[in-house]
């Protein structure tokens, strides 16, 4: 076997090592993470001075607090119903749930009893 032989049978294939149905040119985020101080799409993110900053921040906190105020007495009022009428509720259907499968049962038991008799 000489080398154009070799050369021959090496350059015969194509392989392809690439991610099937890739675009070419395209990286996946999750190998390659975005540079600091860029956003995902490449393009640089703009620096806040300390003012700008905390100014953001300290909006960013209060609209946290006004939405779990709001949220809260939301909640509270589901809660208070809750608490008034929960019992009377779970109570009444416990009931009517063991009524329902007493009365079941008991079918059943007349209707193996009427074959056995017949």
């Amino acid at each position: 076997m000489d080398i154009t032989e070799t050369m021959d049978t090496q350059y015969s294939e194509l392989k392809h090592y690439g991610v099937k149905g890739q675009k070419w040119g395209v990286r996946n985020p999750a190998k390659h993470p975005p540079h600091p101080g860029f956003n995902n799409k490449g393009k640089p993110i703009p620096r806040m001075t300390d003012a700008q900053l905390k100014s953001g921040i300290d909006r960013m906190t209060l609209e946290k607090k006004y939405s779990n105020l709001v949220k809260d007495k939301h909640t509270n009022a589901g809660m208070k119903f809750a608490k008034k009428h929960g019992g009377q509720m779970v109570g009444a259907l416990a009931s009517m749930a063991v009524t329902t499968i007493g009365q079941h049962y008991i079918r059943k038991a007349l209707v193996r009893s009427s074959r056995t008799i017949a």
